[in-house]
């Protein structure tokens, strides 16, 4: 049995061992399994690696940066960013991956379409936040951080004025803020200065009241991080763990997908441009997956 799972602590607001369970089930994969390995320091990971069967993990909260020490090897881009949060073990060693950036460049791209905000704020200093500051580099958005202490020159939430939020566009929660234990939570923002000039994205999977949520009655425009986390899913953590496949060896997973995504599209974006975006990924899902679907 070929085991893959997920490091963190809390774990128990993860649903990724039911996703990856159900997927796997969905897809007639009998020879994987997925389960969570909550430890409560980095170093529990050394008991975890000793697990038989294990092939790969997942790291979140408070670890991605944390489990750097005990690779073998990088790719680039999570040596560019600093922070890993998936592992592939092989007989050599382990090899550390981010493909949160990945994740957040597409569904950002998204959100964005052609615009492109002149600065952006970055919530949080953590693992997180440095594959989003990656990203934004990239696309050429200039970004201020902000933290509780203000290290390194960060802005405090204290510090965070209406003149400032009104100047960044884009705002970028990668707090652990929305969730469990804290699910109730958002960052202490001047919410009255938001507007519909404003970008906001959560990288919270499963908030219940996140800072989007509450920046709706403003009618800001936002974009919720469950599209963020299915992209993840489906087109980064299933070649890493199966080397050799791709997303149209599992058509049980890319077509809900191919459902899912377009509500939220037309939600953000708009009746024609969702329809189109409907048309278009209907057509490739198709021309995809039509030789596994059809006898």
């Amino acid at each position: 049995m070929k085991l893959y799972g997920l490091i963190g602590y809390p774990l128990g607001h993860s649903f990724s061992q039911r996703y990856f369970t159900d997927k796997f089930a969905a897809a007639g994969i009998a020879d994987c399994a997925y389960r969570n390995f909550p430890i409560e320091t980095i170093e529990g990971v050394e008991t975890v690696l000793q697990t038989p069967g294990l092939r790969g993990f997942n790291v979140t909260i408070p670890y991605k940066q944390a489990i750097v020490p005990y690779l073998s090897g990088l790719s680039d881009e999570a040596r560019a960013i600093g922070a890993v949060n998936c592992v592939k073990i092989t007989p050599e060693g382990l090899t550390g991956y981010n493909t949160d950036a990945y994740g957040f460049r597409r569904s950002l791209l998204n959100l964005l379409g052609d615009v492109r905000p002149e600065k952006a704020l970055v919530l949080g200093t953590g693992g997180a936040s440095k594959a989003v500051k990656y990203v934004l580099e990239q696309l050429g958005i200039a970004f201020d951080a902000v933290s509780r202490d203000g290290k390194n020159g960060a802005y405090t939430y204290g510090d965070l004025s209406e003149e400032i939020v009104r100047a960044h566009r884009l705002i970028v929660n990668a707090t652990p803020l929305g969730t469990f234990p804290n699910a109730e939570g958002c960052p202490v923002l001047p919410y009255e200065a938001l507007g519909a000039g404003h970008f906001l994205f959560d990288l919270v999977v499963l908030s219940l009241i996140s800072f989007i949520r509450r920046s709706d009655t403003i009618r800001t425009r936002a974009y919720k991080s469950y599209i963020y986390f299915l992209w993840i899913l489906l087109f980064s953590a299933i070649p890493f763990a199966f080397p050799g496949r791709s997303v149209q060896d599992f058509p049980m997973i890319a077509a809900p997908l191919a459902i899912i995504i377009p509500p939220y599209f037309i939600r953000y974006r708009g009746w024609i441009p969702g329809l189109i975006y409907f048309a278009l990924v209907g057509s490739i899902v198709f021309y995809n997956l039509a030789p596994a679907l059809l006898p």
